[in-house]
């Protein structure tokens, strides 16, 4: 949605080791209506902008859920957050074991004629 969501645009509260009842209070704080702004930080909200970023932060971190893509590059600077990790593909996958250190070189794989790419 927007990329220019700042660590400063989010509650202060949100920037600190915080407990349950305080991520409450920033999600109460925060509760915007479906249109119209957040009345905590006037926040524009509509239907492609659903909720503040401080609210959204904060029901991430009540219900233990990784932050939408939107707000991914606040992860590190928020204590808590998590967000979603991509799996590596089984050609990576496969390429990383390949790639570690044994006793012999490994054989290279060689799919069949027949497998799916």
């Amino acid at each position: 949605m927007t990329g220019s969501v700042r660590l400063a645009d989010l509650d202060p509260r949100l920037a600190e080791v915080t407990g349950r009842t305080i991520r409450l209070r920033v999600l109460v704080d925060h509760s915007a209506q479906s249109a119209g702004r957040c009345p905590t930080c006037l926040w524009a909200v509509s239907p492609t902008r659903p909720a503040c970023p401080s609210h959204v932060a904060a029901l991430s971190l009540l219900e233990n859920r990784p932050l939408p893509s939107w707000l991914a590059h606040l992860a590190e600077e928020v204590p808590g957050i998590r967000v979603r990790i991509k799996p590596p593909s089984d050609d990576e996958r496969r390429a990383a074991e390949d790639a570690a250190a044994g006793l012999f070189r490994a054989p290279r794989r060689v799919r069949p004629s027949g497998a799916r790419p």
